[in-house]
C-alpha cells in the first residue's frame, strides 16, 4: 500500500542521511507526489501538492476570519493510515515558516465506525480539538505542530497494536490577519519528545530537500550541544547586558568569545553572562527553539573554556523549563556554582549535575533559557568557550574532554584538539564503551582468539557484561577489564 510504500522510503532517506532509523518517528505524508486523499475541507478554500508541500489558499469564513482545513480521508479498508499508541504516541504537522493566525486543532476517526461527526463514540478521538499545540522549531525557522496522542485515554487502549484511521483533520482556522495561506512539509507520528527533537531536520523528500540544512554529525552523546564550530553562528548563545553595557560577543575559530563589561555602578568587577535565548542580554525569552533534555542522557552540563574561565570570579548556572519555572529552587545549581572541572589539552570543563534539581524530573525535560553567570572578576578582559554539551555521566565527560568537535579529521580551526571517539572503562567484570558512532567490532583475547564477534556498538554509551577478568583487543585497541 501507499502508506507502507512511504515509511520505507523514509527509512531509506534516513539511512542515507547517516540518521538512526531505530527511533520512533516516521512520515506519514511527505508531498513528494500527489494524493487525493490529502485535500482542503474547507469551502472555498483549495490545495495543491507542489515541489514537496501542500499549498494551501484559504478562505473566508462567516466570521469574516479565514480558514482551510487540512484532512486525510479514505473510506475503503486497508487504504487509512494504521496508528499504534504503543509507538505512535505524538503526531506533528511541519509547516514551511509558521502556521497561519488563529487556531490549529486536531481530530481522527477510526475506520470501524460510522456515523455523523463530532462524537467520541462515533469513532472519533478528539481530545486535542480544545487548545493549541505545543512546538518546536527547525534550524531554518520553520515550525512543527505535535500534539501527544496519548492523552486521549481511548486512544491509547483502542489502537495499541495497531487500529486503521479513516480520517486525519487539521483545523486551521480563525484567521484574523495574512498571510491567508499556508505550506504543509510533512505530517508524522513519532515515541518522544527526544525523537522529534533529533529527527526535526529531516530531509523528507530526499537528498535533494533544501528545507533545512544538512543534518551535522553529532559530536558528543548526549541531545543538547554546541560547538561554535561556524565563524559567525551564535548558534542563539549571547552575552549579558550588565550595568545597562551590552556586552559583546563573537565566534570565530572554533569559539564563543565574549567580553567582560563593568558589573554594577561601583566600577570594581567586571561580568558577562552566556546566555541561551536571551532577546536582548537579560532574562527575557527570545524565540530560538525550546531544548529537550532527557533525565538519563543529558544528567551533567558542561562548559569547556579554551585556557580557563576567567579567575578569580564567579560560575554559576540556572535555566527555566517551558512553564517558566526556574531550575535552580533551593540554590542546587547556585551554592556551588559548576564546581567540578576537568582539566583538558587545551582548556578547562566545568560540569553540574542536573538531577540535583526537583523539577529535573520525568524522561524528558522542556528548558527555553539556559544562562551561565560569569561574574564577579577582579580584572577586564574576555573568555572564549569551545563547546557546550550534556553527558550522562562524569566518565562520558573524561572520555570526550579532548574530542575534535569542530572538525571530523585533523585539528579544530585554530585549536589543538584530538580526536578520540571509542574509549572504554571497566569496573567488577563490566566493560563500558564509549563511541560518538554506532559501529561493529570484535573483542579478541590477547592470544588472538575471538571473544565476542559482531558486536553492535551504538553511538554514546554501551555496556557489555559477562566478561572474564583480562586483556582485551578491542577496535585495535587494549583494555583491561578489572
Amino acid at each position: 500500500m501507499k502508506k507502507t510504500t512511504k515509511i520505507m522510503i523514509l527509512a531509506l532517506i534516513l539511512s542515507a542521511s547517516s540518521v538512526s532509523v531505530c527511533a520512533q518517528i516516521r512520515v506519514l505524508e511527505s508531498f513528494t507526489a500527489s494524493n487525493p486523499d490529502w485535500t482542503v475541507a474547507t469551502s472555498g478554500a483549495s490545495g495543491v501538492i507542489a515541489d514537496g508541500y501542500f499549498n494551501c489558499t484559504m478562505a473566508v469564513q462567516s466570521n469574516s476570519k479565514y480558514r482551510g482545513d487540512l484532512l486525510f480521508s479514505n473510506n475503503v479498508e486497508g487504504n487509512g493510515i494504521i496508528l499504534d499508541s504503543d509507538n505512535d504516541k505524538y503526531i506533528a504537522i511541519k509547516f514551511i515558516g509558521q502556521r497561519p493566525n488563529g487556531v490549529l486543532k486536531f481530530e481522527m476517526r477510526r475506520t470501524d465506525q460510522t456515523g455523523g461527526s463530532g462524537s467520541r463514540t462515533d469513532g472519533y478521538y478528539n481530545t486535542w480539538t480544545g487548545g493549541n499545540p505545543a512546538s518546536v522549531t527547525t534550524s531554518n525557522g520553520n515550525y512543527i505542530y505535535y500534539y501527544q496522542l496519548t492523552t486521549d485515554g481511548n486512544y491509547v487502549s483502542q489502537t495499541a497494536g495497531g487500529k486503521e484511521m479513516q480520517i486525519l483533520k487539521f483545523i486551521i482556522a480563525d484567521a484574523a490577519v495574512e498571510p491567508y495561506e499556508y505550506k504543509v512539509d510533512w505530517v508524522g507520528t513519532f515515541s518522544s519528545l527526544d525523537d522529534l527533537n533529533v529527527h526535526k531536520d529531516v530531509a523528507d523528500d530526499g537528498e535533494s530537500d533544501e528545507d533545512e540544512p544538512k543534518v551535522k554529525s553529532k559530536v558528543f552523546p548526549g541531545n543538547i550541544e554546541f560547538t561554535f564550530s561556524t565563524n559567525g553562528d551564535d548558534e542563539n548563545w549571547r552575552t549579558g547586558k550588565h550595568n545597562n553595557i551590552t556586552s559583546t560577543w563573537s565566534v570565530n575559530s572554533g569559539g564563543l568569545t565574549g567580553d567582560l563589561v563593568f558589573q554594577d555602578a561601583s566600577g570594581t568587577k567586571y561580568r558577562a553572562d552566556l546566555m541561551y535565548n536571551s532577546a536582548d542580554g537579560t532574562n527575557t525569552w527570545g524565540t530560538a527553539p525550546n531544548l529537550l533534555f532527557n533525565t538519563t542522557k543529558d544528567k551533567y552540563i558542561a562548559i569547556k573554556f579554551i585556557g580557563d574561565r576567567p579567575l578569580p570570579g564567579t560560575l554559576k548556572f540556572e535555566m527555566k523549563n517551558s512553564a517558566n519555572v526556574w531550575l535552580n529552587s533551593g540554590g542546587q545549581y547556585q551554592t556551588n556554582g559548576l564546581s567540578g572541572n576537568i582539566t583538558t589539552a587545551d582548556g578547562k570543563i566545568y560540569y553540574l549535575d542536573l538531577s540535583a534539581n526537583v523539577n529535573f524530573t520525568g524522561t524528558t525535560v522542556v528548558i527555553a533559557f539556559v544562562k551561565f553567570i560569569i561574574a564577579d572578576i577582579t580584572a577586564p578582559g574576555s573568555y572564549t568557550v569551545d563547546w557546550i554539551a550534556t553527558f550522562a555521566s562524569v566518565e562520558e565527560i573524561e572520555t570526550y574532554k579532548d574530542t575534535d568537535d569542530d572538525t571530523i579529521t585533523g585539528t579544530a580551526e585554530g585549536h589543538k584538539l584530538l580526536t578520540n571517539n571509542f574509549h572504554f572503562s571497566s569496573n567488577n567484570s563490566v566493560l563500558t564503551i564509549y563511541s560518538s558512532e554506532a559501529k561493529t567490532v570484535d573483542i579478541f583475547a590477547v592470544d588472538g582468539r575471538i571473544v565476542r564477534k559482531d558486536l553492535q556498538i551504538s553511538e554514546g554509551t554501551n555496556v557489555i557484561n559477562f566478561l572474564n577478568k583480562g586483556i582485551y583487543i578491542i577496535d585495535r585497541q587494549k583494555v583491561v577489564v578489572k
